[in-house]
């Protein structure tokens, strides 16, 4: 399989995974240099508390989803009504513990002012539930031109929204961008609905069959995903609590930064679980191992320019984006650019195993990351601060790798050598994408 016929179903997931870094950029300049410290203490917490829980409901849901519509079998009305059910719930539960829950949250988070702002997380999930539904569908029909313009609504419209809000509107308060978060993520939704009208087709009486099947590989995909968000959310949650707001706005002032190899993350989940899922279901070893191993090594070499930036000069960049504010941050900034190594082994790892319906296995590698991380946290925030989260973060995700390219070997024969050898498919698709250019 020529690695063309990968990078180019890549591409337009790449184009799509550039938007959350076009809205980090805004994100710096509108929110962060702007919004008085608290204030974006507290709009990062109930960010995290919503990507939280939208993330749980995706893996346990959707996940399913993607994975059995993607192979094309069965009563797909039957699968996506099964899925929409379980999400719906999932997150209407979810939201209504967190409200009730808000009082003792802002207690522990030691903000005052946090419990009023959790009321405004339902108008996020509410605005975001069509818009992760329908990406979810077109995802497992590859339609990935059509994922990139729904996202561009939410991820080009927020920002814009942004600087309405802090800067025509003055109003510099979490509260303002929540609402504006939802505005756009609601036109984002809608987008969505268009675009995937045609395969939207419910009926009132899953088979039990779907029900099940979605709920036994849900059970597993939630289990991993809860204990991966919380090796990568429990950071900001437990410097919150030993900290406050402020050490969460310095640490997270430099974190947004290292969001880009979220975005790596994402762009190889968005074609490898459908893809591996195909592959799987038709028993083709060898385009498996070539699209694992070809991601693996050209996701690597992407991400060394990321490493050297943000390594060489966390200081400069700090300075030109903040204009002297959060300076001290840089030695965080230069630890959690040691990671970029290892994100696209760790992205395309579980991913595959999510494909292959390794399920099991992927709960048990995210279990030992809690751990690993929760163990880190717990021994350098304490007295490193931000700085300690940082080592604990790095630490925990070079283990994990370790563990995750042993489980990926039972499923996927990879070698050292044959990730290396694929150098070859990639000079010989840029010669080719050279010579076009030329013509």
């Amino acid at each position: 399989m020529e690695f063309g016929k990968h990078l180019n179903a890549g591409l337009w997931g790449i184009a799509d995974r550039a938007l959350p870094a076009l809205y980090g950029v805004g994100y710096v300049f509108l929110v962060v240099r702007v919004l008085p410290e608290e204030e974006f203490g507290n709009f990062v917490l109930l960010q995290e508390i919503f990507l939280i829980l939208s993330g749980l409901a995706t893996a346990f849901a959707l996940q399913p989803l993607v994975k059995y519509a993607a192979e094309e079998k069965g009563n797909q009305p039957s699968i996506l009504s099964s899925a929409s059910l379980y999400f719906t719930l999932f997150l209407a539960a979810g939201t209504m513990i967190v409200v009730l829950a808000r009082e003792p949250l802002s207690l522990v988070f030691g903000s005052p002012k946090f419990s009023g702002i959790l009321i405004y997380l339902p108008a996020l999930v509410l605005s975001s539930l069509p818009r992760i539904l329908t990406l979810a569908i077109l995802q497992a029909r590859l339609r990935i031109r059509e994922i990139f313009w729904v996202n561009s609504v939410y991820f080009l419209g927020a920002p814009l929204l942004f600087w309405l809000g802090l800067h025509v509107l003055h109003l510099e308060t979490a509260v303002g961008l929540i609402l504006f978060m939802a505005a756009a993520q609601t036109g984002s939704s809608l987008l969505g609905l268009y675009f995937a009208r045609s395969d939207l087709r419910f009926t009132t009486t899953p088979l039990r069959s779907d029900l099940r099947r979605t709920w036994e590989y849900g059970k597993f995909t939630l289990g991993a995903s809860l204990s991966g968000m919380t090796a990568a959310k429990a950071d900001t949650f437990i410097l919150a609590a030993y900290g406050g707001p402020g050490q969460v706005a310095l640490y997270n002032s430099v974190k947004v930064f290292v969001r880009a190899y979220d975005m790596i993350t994402q762009v190889v989940q968005l074609f490898i679980v459908p893809a591996s899922s195909r592959f799987s279901s038709r028993n083709d070893t060898k385009s498996l191992l070539a699209l694992v191993e070809k991601s693996i090594l050209f996701g690597t070499i992407a991400m060394i320019p990321l490493f050297i930036f943000f390594a060489g000069w966390p200081a400069p960049l700090l300075q030109l984006l903040y204009h002297g504010k959060y300076l001290e941050a840089a030695p965080v900034l230069r630890t959690l650019a040691l990671p970029a190594f290892i994100i696209p082994l760790l992205a395309i790892a579980g991913t595959t195993l999510l494909g292959l319906g390794r399920v099991r296995p992927l709960f048990w590698i995210t279990v030992q990351s809690v751990v690993v991380s929760l163990l880190g946290f717990f021994l350098f925030i304490p007295y490193w601060g931000a700085e300690g989260a940082a080592c604990a973060y790095v630490a925990s995700g070079y283990v994990i790798a370790v563990v995750s390219v042993y489980q990926l070997r039972k499923a996927v024969p990879i070698t050292f050598a044959g990730v290396m050898n694929r150098h070859h498919d990639i000079w010989t698709f840029l010669r080719r994408q050279l010579s076009r250019t030329r013509r």
